[in-house]
Protein backbone atom coordinates (compact mmCIF):
# COMPACT_ATOMS: atom_id res chain seq x y z
CA UNK A 1 0.00 0.00 0.00
CA UNK A 2 1.30 2.96 -0.88
CA UNK A 3 2.07 5.97 1.73
CA UNK A 4 -0.43 8.70 2.09
CA UNK A 5 0.37 12.11 2.90
CA UNK A 6 -3.64 12.87 4.11
CA UNK A 7 -6.80 11.36 3.30
CA UNK A 8 -7.37 11.80 -0.51
CA UNK A 9 -11.08 13.12 -0.32
CA UNK A 10 -9.25 15.85 1.86
CA UNK A 11 -6.56 16.75 -0.59
CA UNK A 12 -7.17 19.87 -2.00
CA UNK A 13 -4.19 19.90 -4.39
CA UNK A 14 -2.32 22.62 -3.14
CA UNK A 15 1.51 21.35 -3.30
CA UNK A 16 2.55 22.36 -0.38
CA UNK A 17 3.70 18.87 -0.04
CA UNK A 18 5.63 19.12 -3.20
CA UNK A 19 7.38 22.03 -1.93
CA UNK A 20 8.40 21.11 1.47
CA UNK A 21 9.98 17.39 0.14
CA UNK A 22 13.51 17.88 1.11
CA UNK A 23 14.29 15.22 -1.53
CA UNK A 24 11.72 16.11 -4.56
CA UNK A 25 10.38 12.90 -4.59
CA UNK A 26 7.04 13.82 -4.86
CA UNK A 27 5.11 14.91 -7.33
CA UNK A 28 0.96 15.39 -8.59
CA UNK A 29 -0.54 12.79 -10.24
CA UNK A 30 -3.95 13.25 -11.91
CA UNK A 31 -6.59 10.71 -10.68
CA UNK A 32 -9.33 9.93 -13.47
CA UNK A 33 -11.19 12.82 -13.45
CA UNK A 34 -7.95 14.41 -13.13
CA UNK A 35 -7.32 16.01 -10.16
CA UNK A 36 -4.12 16.69 -8.97
CA UNK A 37 -3.43 13.96 -5.94
CA UNK A 38 0.59 13.81 -4.06
CA UNK A 39 2.46 10.29 -5.51
CA UNK A 40 5.44 9.84 -3.45
CA UNK A 41 8.60 7.80 -4.75
CA UNK A 42 9.50 5.67 -1.80
CA UNK A 43 12.59 4.78 -3.64
CA UNK A 44 14.20 7.80 -2.44
CA UNK A 45 11.51 8.82 0.60
CA UNK A 46 13.56 9.58 3.98
CA UNK A 47 10.45 9.47 5.76
CA UNK A 48 10.97 12.63 7.49
CA UNK A 49 7.57 13.71 7.88
CA UNK A 50 7.59 16.80 6.37
CA UNK A 51 4.90 16.77 3.83
CA UNK A 52 2.49 15.63 6.71
CA UNK A 53 3.39 18.08 9.11
CA UNK A 54 3.32 20.84 6.57
CA UNK A 55 -0.07 19.55 5.13
CA UNK A 56 -2.85 22.04 6.03
CA UNK A 57 -5.32 18.92 6.28
CA UNK A 58 -3.10 17.62 8.75
CA UNK A 59 -2.14 20.92 10.29
CA UNK A 60 -4.64 22.96 10.24
CA UNK A 61 -3.80 27.42 9.75
CA UNK A 62 -5.35 30.35 11.87
CA UNK A 63 -8.61 31.09 10.63
CA UNK A 64 -10.16 34.61 11.43
CA UNK A 65 -13.03 36.84 12.28
CA UNK A 66 -13.62 39.70 9.31
CA UNK A 67 -13.10 42.68 11.06
CA UNK A 68 -14.84 44.68 8.24
CA UNK A 69 -16.86 44.03 5.22
CA UNK A 70 -16.85 46.46 2.19
CA UNK A 71 -18.62 46.63 -1.18
CA UNK A 72 -15.53 48.52 -3.45
CA UNK A 73 -14.30 49.19 -6.91
CA UNK A 74 -11.40 50.60 -8.38
CA UNK A 75 -11.75 54.22 -9.31
CA UNK A 76 -9.63 53.69 -12.43
CA UNK A 77 -12.25 52.89 -14.55
CA UNK A 78 -10.44 50.87 -17.64
CA UNK A 79 -8.92 48.81 -14.44
CA UNK A 80 -12.25 48.20 -13.18
CA UNK A 81 -13.94 47.08 -16.44
CA UNK A 82 -11.23 44.92 -17.62
CA UNK A 83 -11.41 43.13 -14.18
CA UNK A 84 -14.16 40.48 -13.12
CA UNK A 85 -15.25 42.28 -9.94
CA UNK A 86 -14.71 45.61 -9.58
CA UNK A 87 -10.67 45.58 -9.71
CA UNK A 88 -9.73 45.47 -5.94
CA UNK A 89 -7.22 42.59 -6.62
CA UNK A 90 -5.99 44.76 -8.90
CA UNK A 91 -5.49 47.59 -7.11
CA UNK A 92 -3.85 45.72 -4.56
CA UNK A 93 -1.56 43.97 -6.68
CA UNK A 94 -0.70 47.03 -8.32
CA UNK A 95 0.24 48.87 -4.99
CA UNK A 96 2.91 45.95 -4.12
CA UNK A 97 4.46 46.39 -7.56
CA UNK A 98 4.93 50.37 -7.23
CA UNK A 99 6.62 49.47 -3.84
CA UNK A 100 9.04 47.34 -5.23
CA UNK A 101 7.12 43.97 -4.45
CA UNK A 102 6.18 41.31 -5.98
CA UNK A 103 3.01 39.74 -6.79
CA UNK A 104 1.69 35.86 -7.19
CA UNK A 105 -1.55 35.01 -9.05
CA UNK A 106 -2.96 32.78 -11.88
CA UNK A 107 -2.45 32.87 -15.13
CA UNK A 108 -2.54 31.76 -18.47
CA UNK A 109 1.23 29.58 -18.90
CA UNK A 110 2.39 26.92 -21.17
CA UNK A 111 -1.10 26.03 -22.25
CA UNK A 112 -2.42 25.50 -18.62
CA UNK A 113 -3.71 27.76 -15.78
CA UNK A 114 -0.87 28.01 -13.38
CA UNK A 115 0.50 30.41 -10.72
CA UNK A 116 3.19 32.85 -11.80
CA UNK A 117 5.47 35.30 -9.94
CA UNK A 118 5.02 39.30 -11.34
CA UNK A 119 7.30 42.26 -10.68
CA UNK A 120 6.27 44.65 -13.11
CA UNK A 121 3.31 46.58 -13.99
CA UNK A 122 3.67 44.97 -17.69
CA UNK A 123 2.50 41.75 -16.49
CA UNK A 124 -0.18 42.84 -14.15
CA UNK A 125 -2.76 42.27 -16.68
CA UNK A 126 -2.34 38.51 -17.33
CA UNK A 127 -3.35 38.26 -13.51
CA UNK A 128 -6.65 39.98 -14.13
CA UNK A 129 -9.95 38.05 -15.01
CA UNK A 130 -11.52 35.58 -12.90
CA UNK A 131 -10.18 31.35 -13.92
CA UNK A 132 -12.91 28.80 -13.25
CA UNK A 133 -10.55 26.03 -13.13
CA UNK A 134 -7.46 24.55 -11.17
CA UNK A 135 -4.28 26.62 -10.83
CA UNK A 136 -1.62 24.37 -10.33
CA UNK A 137 0.95 26.52 -7.82
CA UNK A 138 3.59 24.07 -6.46
CA UNK A 139 6.38 25.40 -8.95
CA UNK A 140 5.99 29.59 -7.28
CA UNK A 141 6.28 27.96 -3.45
CA UNK A 142 10.40 28.17 -4.07
CA UNK A 143 10.24 31.33 -5.42
CA UNK A 144 8.07 33.09 -2.91
CA UNK A 145 10.29 32.14 -0.45
CA UNK A 146 13.23 33.58 -1.84
CA UNK A 147 11.78 35.98 -2.50
CA UNK A 148 10.49 36.79 1.59
CA UNK A 149 14.21 35.99 2.42
CA UNK A 150 15.58 38.66 -0.07
CA UNK A 151 13.08 41.25 1.86
CA UNK A 152 10.82 41.49 -1.21
CA UNK A 153 6.94 42.63 -0.03
CA UNK A 154 5.46 39.57 -1.29
CA UNK A 155 1.32 39.93 -2.18
CA UNK A 156 0.14 36.19 -2.74
CA UNK A 157 -3.41 35.80 -4.53
CA UNK A 158 -5.24 32.52 -4.34
CA UNK A 159 -7.87 30.16 -3.27
CA UNK A 160 -8.24 29.45 0.30
CA UNK A 161 -6.38 26.86 0.63
CA UNK A 162 -3.42 27.88 -1.30
CA UNK A 163 -3.51 30.59 0.93
CA UNK A 164 -3.19 27.60 4.02
CA UNK A 165 -0.17 26.08 1.93
CA UNK A 166 1.23 29.67 1.96
CA UNK A 167 1.41 30.11 5.14
CA UNK A 168 2.10 26.28 6.34
CA UNK A 169 5.58 26.71 4.65
CA UNK A 170 6.36 30.24 5.13
CA UNK A 171 4.84 30.87 8.74
CA UNK A 172 3.24 34.56 9.22
CA UNK A 173 5.89 36.37 7.64
CA UNK A 174 5.82 40.32 7.94
CA UNK A 175 6.17 40.97 4.45
CA UNK A 176 4.24 38.68 3.11
CA UNK A 177 0.39 39.39 2.76
CA UNK A 178 -2.46 36.70 1.92
CA UNK A 179 -5.17 37.37 -0.45
CA UNK A 180 -7.91 34.83 -0.72
CA UNK A 181 -10.94 34.19 -3.18
CA UNK A 182 -14.60 33.66 -2.46
CA UNK A 183 -13.85 29.82 -4.08
CA UNK A 184 -16.98 28.18 -5.27
CA UNK A 185 -14.77 25.46 -6.25
CA UNK A 186 -12.61 24.42 -9.01
CA UNK A 187 -12.67 21.78 -11.96
CA UNK A 188 -9.72 19.92 -13.03
CA UNK A 189 -7.44 21.66 -15.74
CA UNK A 190 -7.79 18.37 -17.44
CA UNK A 191 -11.89 18.76 -17.80
CA UNK A 192 -11.04 22.44 -19.82
CA UNK A 193 -9.11 20.91 -21.89
CA UNK A 194 -11.37 18.00 -23.17
CA UNK A 195 -14.38 20.56 -23.48
CA UNK A 196 -11.69 22.71 -25.69
CA UNK A 197 -10.95 19.74 -27.64
CA UNK A 198 -14.24 18.94 -28.57
CA UNK A 199 -14.42 22.94 -29.94
CA UNK A 200 -10.92 21.49 -32.07
CA UNK A 201 -9.02 23.72 -29.24
CA UNK A 202 -5.71 22.18 -27.85
CA UNK A 203 -3.14 25.81 -27.81
CA UNK A 204 -4.73 28.19 -25.90
CA UNK A 205 -4.26 31.60 -26.78
CA UNK A 206 -5.75 33.60 -24.73
CA UNK A 207 -9.35 32.59 -22.81
CA UNK A 208 -12.06 34.37 -20.52
CA UNK A 209 -14.45 32.74 -18.03
CA UNK A 210 -16.12 36.57 -17.14
CA UNK A 211 -16.75 39.54 -19.37
CA UNK A 212 -16.08 41.87 -16.30
CA UNK A 213 -19.77 41.08 -14.64
CA UNK A 214 -20.97 38.97 -16.71
CA UNK A 215 -20.28 35.05 -16.90
CA UNK A 216 -19.21 35.07 -20.73
CA UNK A 217 -17.06 32.07 -22.04
CA UNK A 218 -14.29 32.62 -24.93
CA UNK A 219 -11.30 30.99 -25.92
CA UNK A 220 -9.20 31.76 -28.77
CA UNK A 221 -11.74 32.37 -31.51
CA UNK A 222 -14.20 30.33 -29.75
CA UNK A 223 -17.21 32.80 -27.85
CA UNK A 224 -19.60 29.91 -26.69
CA UNK A 225 -21.99 32.89 -25.63
CA UNK A 226 -22.82 33.16 -29.59
CA UNK A 227 -23.99 29.93 -30.07
CA UNK A 228 -27.40 28.80 -29.05
CA UNK A 229 -26.27 25.67 -26.38
CA UNK A 230 -25.29 26.10 -23.24
CA UNK A 231 -21.03 26.05 -22.31
CA UNK A 232 -21.43 22.29 -20.91
CA UNK A 233 -18.04 23.84 -18.65
CA UNK A 234 -19.17 26.62 -17.28
CA UNK A 235 -22.93 25.73 -16.81
CA UNK A 236 -21.69 22.35 -15.35
CA UNK A 237 -19.22 24.54 -12.81
CA UNK A 238 -21.79 27.51 -11.54
CA UNK A 239 -23.85 24.17 -10.67
CA UNK A 240 -21.36 22.60 -8.69
CA UNK A 241 -20.88 19.53 -10.28
CA UNK A 242 -17.26 19.37 -11.64
CA UNK A 243 -15.52 20.41 -8.33
CA UNK A 244 -12.94 18.41 -6.66
CA UNK A 245 -13.78 15.93 -3.78
CA UNK A 246 -11.94 18.11 -1.37
CA UNK A 247 -14.34 21.39 -2.38
CA UNK A 248 -17.49 19.32 -1.14
CA UNK A 249 -16.12 19.64 2.29
CA UNK A 250 -13.94 22.51 1.95
CA UNK A 251 -12.82 23.79 5.88
CA UNK A 252 -12.65 27.01 4.27
CA UNK A 253 -16.00 27.77 2.88
CA UNK A 254 -17.38 29.35 5.95
CA UNK A 255 -17.18 32.84 7.71
CA UNK A 256 -13.99 32.40 9.49
CA UNK A 257 -11.32 33.21 6.87
CA UNK A 258 -7.73 31.84 6.34
CA UNK A 259 -5.45 34.83 5.15
CA UNK A 260 -5.48 38.65 5.56
CA UNK A 261 -7.86 39.73 3.13
CA UNK A 262 -10.75 38.01 1.25
CA UNK A 263 -12.08 39.04 -2.14
CA UNK A 264 -14.73 37.83 -4.67
CA UNK A 265 -18.09 39.33 -6.16
CA UNK A 266 -20.22 41.33 -4.16
CA UNK A 267 -23.56 39.95 -5.65
CA UNK A 268 -27.30 41.14 -4.58
CA UNK A 269 -26.59 44.00 -2.50
CA UNK A 270 -29.49 45.46 -0.85
CA UNK A 271 -31.76 47.91 -2.78
CA UNK A 272 -31.55 50.18 -0.21
CA UNK A 273 -28.30 51.16 -1.00
CA UNK A 274 -25.82 54.17 -2.45
CA UNK A 275 -25.83 51.99 -5.35
CA UNK A 276 -27.66 52.68 -8.99
CA UNK A 277 -27.63 49.86 -11.33
CA UNK A 278 -24.95 51.63 -13.36
CA UNK A 279 -22.97 51.48 -10.26
CA UNK A 280 -23.10 47.66 -10.50
CA UNK A 281 -23.25 46.63 -13.91
CA UNK A 282 -19.67 47.50 -14.20
CA UNK A 283 -18.27 45.08 -11.62
CA UNK A 284 -18.21 44.95 -7.30
CA UNK A 285 -15.93 43.53 -5.46
CA UNK A 286 -16.73 41.98 -1.70
CA UNK A 287 -13.82 43.04 0.81
CA UNK A 288 -13.09 41.09 3.92
CA UNK A 289 -10.97 42.71 6.19
CA UNK A 290 -9.77 39.71 8.58
CA UNK A 291 -6.01 40.87 9.99
CA UNK A 292 -4.71 43.78 10.89
CA UNK A 293 -1.86 43.54 8.23
CA UNK A 294 -5.37 43.26 5.39
CA UNK A 295 -6.89 46.87 7.61
CA UNK A 296 -3.25 48.16 6.47
CA UNK A 297 -3.60 46.84 2.81
CA UNK A 298 -6.58 48.38 2.64
CA UNK A 299 -5.70 51.75 4.15
CA UNK A 300 -2.56 51.96 2.14
CA UNK A 301 -5.27 51.67 -1.08
CA UNK A 302 -8.09 53.52 0.06
CA UNK A 303 -7.40 57.00 -2.56
CA UNK A 304 -7.73 54.20 -5.36
CA UNK A 305 -10.82 52.85 -4.30
CA UNK A 306 -14.70 53.71 -4.00
CA UNK A 307 -14.94 51.72 -0.72
CA UNK A 308 -18.51 51.23 0.56
CA UNK A 309 -19.01 49.63 4.61
CA UNK A 310 -21.40 47.01 4.50
CA UNK A 311 -22.64 44.71 6.99
CA UNK A 312 -21.30 41.23 7.00
CA UNK A 313 -24.73 39.58 6.53
CA UNK A 314 -25.10 41.22 2.92
CA UNK A 315 -21.62 39.42 1.74
CA UNK A 316 -22.97 35.92 2.76
CA UNK A 317 -26.42 36.81 1.35
CA UNK A 318 -25.01 36.52 -2.07
CA UNK A 319 -21.98 34.33 -1.85
CA UNK A 320 -22.70 30.46 -0.11
CA UNK A 321 -19.47 29.58 0.38
CA UNK A 322 -19.33 32.00 3.12
CA UNK A 323 -20.99 29.61 4.88
CA UNK A 324 -20.41 26.03 3.62
CA UNK A 325 -19.11 24.64 0.88
CA UNK A 326 -21.30 23.29 -2.52
CA UNK A 327 -23.00 20.42 -1.69
CA UNK A 328 -22.39 16.86 -3.23
CA UNK A 329 -25.32 17.05 -5.87
CA UNK A 330 -26.97 13.76 -7.43
CA UNK A 331 -25.49 15.69 -10.71
CA UNK A 332 -22.00 15.89 -9.57
CA UNK A 333 -22.09 11.85 -8.27
CA UNK A 334 -23.13 11.29 -11.27
CA UNK A 335 -21.33 13.13 -13.47
CA UNK A 336 -18.26 11.69 -11.54
CA UNK A 337 -19.19 8.23 -12.46
CA UNK A 338 -19.25 8.96 -15.95
CA UNK A 339 -16.16 10.85 -16.92
CA UNK A 340 -13.81 10.33 -18.44
CA UNK A 341 -15.25 6.78 -19.20
CA UNK A 342 -17.19 9.13 -21.68
CA UNK A 343 -16.01 12.54 -23.27
CA UNK A 344 -16.61 15.00 -20.98
CA UNK A 345 -19.43 16.55 -23.34
CA UNK A 346 -21.38 13.69 -22.87
CA UNK A 347 -20.65 13.04 -19.23
CA UNK A 348 -21.84 16.43 -19.04
CA UNK A 349 -24.94 15.98 -20.93
CA UNK A 350 -25.77 12.07 -19.10
CA UNK A 351 -25.08 13.22 -15.74
CA UNK A 352 -26.79 17.24 -16.26
CA UNK A 353 -29.49 17.29 -18.52
CA UNK A 354 -32.03 18.83 -16.64
CA UNK A 355 -29.44 21.87 -15.56
CA UNK A 356 -28.19 22.20 -19.27
CA UNK A 357 -31.98 22.22 -20.61
CA UNK A 358 -32.89 25.38 -18.08
CA UNK A 359 -29.77 27.31 -19.39
CA UNK A 360 -30.68 26.62 -23.18
CA UNK A 361 -34.14 27.91 -22.02
CA UNK A 362 -32.76 31.22 -20.30
CA UNK A 363 -30.30 31.44 -23.67
CA UNK A 364 -33.02 31.33 -25.60
CA UNK A 365 -34.78 33.83 -23.70
CA UNK A 366 -32.21 36.25 -23.76
CA UNK A 367 -31.75 36.15 -27.26
CA UNK A 368 -35.15 36.36 -28.69
CA UNK A 369 -37.60 37.34 -25.81
CA UNK A 370 -38.84 40.80 -24.79
CA UNK A 371 -36.45 42.60 -21.85
CA UNK A 372 -39.66 42.53 -19.86
CA UNK A 373 -40.47 38.78 -20.53
CA UNK A 374 -36.90 38.37 -19.44
CA UNK A 375 -36.82 40.05 -15.97
CA UNK A 376 -40.14 37.98 -15.30
CA UNK A 377 -39.04 34.69 -16.28
CA UNK A 378 -35.77 35.25 -14.36
CA UNK A 379 -37.36 36.39 -11.64
CA UNK A 380 -39.85 33.43 -11.52
CA UNK A 381 -36.76 31.08 -11.79
CA UNK A 382 -34.74 32.21 -9.09
CA UNK A 383 -38.34 32.17 -6.71
CA UNK A 384 -38.61 29.04 -7.30
CA UNK A 385 -35.24 28.10 -6.97
CA UNK A 386 -35.06 29.22 -3.66
CA UNK A 387 -37.84 27.16 -2.34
Amino acid sequence: MSKEICPAHNCTGCGACVAVCPKRCISLQPNPQGHLLPQIDENVCVNCNLCYRTCPANTPVPLHESQACYAAWAKDEKDRITSSSGGASSVFAMHFIEQGGVVYGAALENNKIQHIRVSSKQELPRLKGSKYVYSYAADVYSLLKQDLVAGKQVLFIGTPCQNAAVYNLMGGHSNLTLVNLICHGVPAMQMLTDYLKAKNITKIRQIQFRNNNKFEFACNDYNAYECLFPNAYMTLFLNGVTYRESCYRCAYAQAKRVGDITIGDFWELEKQTPFTEKDLTKGCSCILVNTEKGNSLLNLCADKLNLFKREYVEAIRGNGQLRAPYPYTPCAKRFNALYPRYTFRRAALYSSAPVLTIEWIKLLLKKYAPQQIQQFCFKLYRRFRGI
